[in-house]
């Protein structure tokens, strides 16, 4: 006959794991605050590049701008596109770890624990049919600015057809 405790997984461990599982989700929320300022600052800084060589028309010469332009426009892209990615898979593993931390709590016989209350809110709240959520607010911001570098390759692309016509 199998003991009852044999059965049980041992508290200590569950609480072991369960530390780990906070942790690491609070680890993934300020990785992800980090990138979000760091490409942030990127993205000012390769607009600002972007409009510099633009606006200044004398100090650069006409054939090389639009390359330049380009330069930046196709750069800037890449950078967003590896954001949404990034930020794809953060996303991931922060539900991956508040789940197991949910789900370990239950096992523990803790009721209505904090991470039960982060994997299922109350109810999510809408803006025009739009969830009020920070994983699509954010999510948006970043598309935002992924539609914002294509114009921008789209334009330089456009000004290198340009000089090749005149």
């Amino acid at each position: 006959m199998v003991n009852q405790e044999e059965k049980q997984p041992d508290r200590e461990l569950l609480n072991i794991e369960y530390q780990e599982c906070v942790s690491a989700s609070r680890f993934i929320v300020g990785t992800r605050f980090n990138y979000f300022v760091s490409f942030t600052t990127l993205f000012l800084i390769l607009v600002g590049g972007f409009y510099y060589i633009w606006s200044e028309e004398e100090k650069v010469e006409e054939e090389l701008k639009p390359w330049l332009l380009l330069a930046i426009a196709v750069f800037g892209l890449y950078v967003i596109s590896t954001v949404l990615i990034l930020e794809k898979r953060v996303v991931q593993l922060y539900r991956s770890a508040d789940n197991r931390a949910a789900e370990l709590e239950r096992l523990m016989g803790i009721q209505n624990g904090v991470r039960q209350i982060f994997v299922a809110p109350e109810r999510v709240q809408y803006f025009f049919g739009i969830p009020l959520t920070h994983t699509f607010g954010i999510g948006m911001f970043y598309k935002v600015i992924f539609v914002t570098w294509l114009f921008a390759v789209l334009f330089s692309i456009y000004q290198i057809l340009i000089t090749f016509i005149h």
